[in-house]
C-alpha cells in the first residue's frame, strides 16, 4: 500500500524506516525511541477489499482543554480514503478536535458541515528540492499542458547552469541543453535561477506567478501563450513524510 500511496501523492518522497517505525508506534519521535502510549490505528479498505489507507493516532487525555485526537500518521492512496479516515476520527463520541497533517490545498475543509471548523496551525516546509540533472529530472515528470519552451537556467554553483528546450506534448517532455547561438527563433525564452527551476518541477511556482513577481524575465519577443500553463500542475504537492 505504502507504493501506491506513493504513487499517487504528487510531490511525495518515499518513506524511510524512521518513518515506517514512526507510523506503526515503533517509536515516538526522533527525540524519543521510545514506543508511544495509547496509540490506536484504523485502516481503511476500498469497494474491492484492498487497503487503501491507514492511521495511527492517539487521545491527547483528559487534562487538554479540549478534548483532541491527534494524528500520529495517515497514509492514503486516495482522497476518498483519506478523507474516510477523518471521517473515523471524528466520529469519535466526547472528542471535540482532530489534529493531523494536510496538504495546503486540503479537500477536508470542502466537505466538513462548517468549513470555518477547519483552522491551520501552522505551514511547515518538509520537502526541499536541488535539481542536479534537467534533462532526466524534467522528462521524468508529468505534464499537464503541450508547449514548446526555452529555459535558460542561471546556477550559482554552476551545477545546472545553461539553456534548455522543453518540448512537451501528451504529457512526457523532451529535455535537450542547447549550445549558444542555437537557440531556436521561434521558441519564447524564459530566464531563471536554480532556485526558482526547483519551484517549478515541484509545482509550487507558475511560470505567470515568476514573471509577474520579477522573479525570471522573459527575454524573447514571441506573445505569451500556452507555454505560460507548462509546468502547471493539477494538484499542489504534499508528501507525508519529512526529507
Amino acid at each position: 500500500m505504502a507504493v501506491r500511496a506513493l504513487e499517487a501523492t504528487f510531490g511525495s518522497v518515499d518513506s524511510t524506516e524512521y518513518d515506517n517505525g514512526f507510523a506503526l508506534g515503533r517509536w515516538e519521535s526522533w527525540e524519543s525511541l521510545e514506543k508511544p502510549k495509547n496509540l490506536r490505528c484504523a485502516a481503511y479498505y476500498d469497494e474491492t477489499g484492498e487497503l487503501s489507507g491507514f492511521a495511527a493516532y492517539k487521545f491527547d487525555g483528559w487534562d487538554e482543554p479540549t478534548a483532541k485526537l491527534t494524528v500520529h500518521k495517515l497514509v492514503a492512496t486516495s482522497t476518498v480514503a483519506r478523507l474516510k479516515l477523518y471521517e473515523y476520527l471524528g466520529n469519535h463520541d466526547l472528542v471535540q478536535e482532530v489534529q493531523g497533517q494536510g496538504p495546503v490545498a486540503d479537500p477536508l475543509r470542502r466537505v466538513l458541515e462548517n468549513v470555518r471548523d477547519y483552522h491551520v496551525r501552522s505551514v511547515d516546509d518538509v520537502l526541499w528540492l536541488r535539481v542536479l540533472d534537467v534533462v532526466a529530472a524534467f522528462e521524468a515528470r508529468g505534464y499537464q499542458h503541450d508547449g514548446r519552451l526555452l529555459l535558460g537556467v542561471g546556477d550559482r554553483m554552476g551545477v545546472v547552469a545553461g539553456t534548455y528546450l522543453f518540448e512537451v506534448a501528451d504529457s512526457r517532455a523532451t529535455v535537450s541543453l542547447v549550445q549558444s547561438g542555437q537557440e531556436p527563433v521561434d521558441v519564447p525564452r524564459v530566464d531563471l535561477s536554480e532556485r526558482e527551476l526547483a519551484g517549478l518541477y515541484l509545482g509550487t511556482v507558475t511560470l505567470k506567478d515568476l514573471l509577474d513577481t520579477g522573479r525570471a524575465e522573459l527575454e524573447s519577443t514571441s506573445a505569451r501563450g500556452s507555454w505560460l500553463e507548462l509546468f502547471d500542475v493539477a494538484g499542489e504537492g504534499f508528501t507525508p513524510h519529512g526529507f
